[in-house]
């Protein structure tokens, strides 16, 4: 579940920060 919930936090992560540099 740690690992689960690290990779969401990263994509979700990179979600936000592709989203700011659009």
């Amino acid at each position: 579940a740690d690992m689960d919930s690290q990779c969401l936090d990263m994509l979700i992560a990179n979600g936000f920060s592709v989203e700011k540099d659009i």
